[in-house]
């Protein structure tokens, strides 16, 4: 059984990886959802660790994360199957 939390840390680092997300996928204030195109901001944005979701040892690093809306990321546990 894996536990997806283990690569989550601190908050501290869990705000850095959304402001890079911000940056990096969006404008700095805001980006879409990697499945749904929803606009987001840094309140609403969560990350998705896809291509490797979590429950197969996904970490959360740079080239495994994508931004992603609370919604799609609760429902689409496992994008890559």
């Amino acid at each position: 059984m894996s536990n997806n939390r283990a690569g989550r840390s601190n908050s501290t680092r869990r705000r850095a990886r959304k402001t890079w997300i911000l940056n990096t996928f969006g404008n700095g204030n805001t980006v879409f959802c990697n499945w749904c195109k929803k606009r987001l901001t840094f309140t609403t944005l969560t990350i998705d660790r896809y291509p490797i979701p979590g429950a197969r040892g996904g970490r959360y690093r740079e080239d495994n994360i994508v931004p992603a809306c609370k919604s799609c990321n609760n429902k689409l546990d496992d994008h890559s199957s």
